[in-house]
């Protein structure tokens, strides 16, 4: 199936997954068009939104800011039609994980067009699917191995520089594999659906715990 990938990163306040109701920042690439969320305290954003005009705009609710990346979304997949797919780096067991529960928390609903046809892929995964033979396989030494940069400061991570980090990484890797196209091709797609599921899940598995 021909899919769009969407490079995405997303920074919660805590490193839980399952206690990361605050978002710091939030990021998403598709080509030329951009989507930027950025926390300005605790409960207001900053929201950049390609397709409403390429407005910034301030003091947005969290809910507000998810609903417009799922605007986001429905824009690239009305294009085209295909299959959306969205790439973070350690997104397994992090980035999916977050952004799921805090639809989830915010009672923010995916159309249902959409919902079955959205996927993640995790480029730490991928990678190694290649057999590059790297060290490490974190952001930082990848950053400092294959684009020859310095490593982010400590502490000091957004989700726009991270998502453009990830860009330029996979695109480096890629053209060392004969193309995106092809290097796409080992990555193991996690549905959105299956992936919420999961999480619902392992949810009431440990209410049940609790109770007994």
């Amino acid at each position: 199936m021909k899919q769009d990938v969407v490079f995405f990163d997303i920074e919660p306040t805590s490193k839980d997954v399952r206690n990361a109701r605050q978002i710091k920042s939030m990021a998403a690439k598709y080509r030329k068009c951009k989507f930027t969320l950025k926390s300005n305290d605790d409960q207001h954003y900053q929201l950049y939104d390609v397709y409403s005009n390429g407005k910034v705009f301030n003091n947005v609710t969290l809910k507000v800011g998810l609903k417009k990346f799922i605007n986001f979304l429905i824009e690239i997949k009305n294009k085209t039609g295909y299959k959306i797919v969205l790439l973070a780096h350690n997104s397994k067991s992090y980035d999916s994980d977050i952004l799921i529960r805090n639809f989830m928390w915010q009672r923010v609903k995916i159309p249902g067009y959409l919902f079955n046809d959205l996927a993640f892929v995790d480029s730490v995964k991928l990678i190694k699917s290649w057999n590059f033979n790297f060290k490490e396989h974190n952001l930082d030494y990848l950053i400092n191995e294959v684009l020859e940069m310095e490593p982010r400061p400590k502490g000091n991570h957004d989700a726009w520089k991270d998502v453009m980090y990830l860009k330029k990484i996979v695109f480096e890797l890629a053209r060392r594999r004969g193309g995106f196209v092809r290097f796409m091709s080992k990555a193991k797609l996690d549905s959105y659906k299956a992936k919420k599921n999961q999480i619902i899940s392992n949810l009431k598995k440990k209410r049940a715990e609790k109770r007994s």
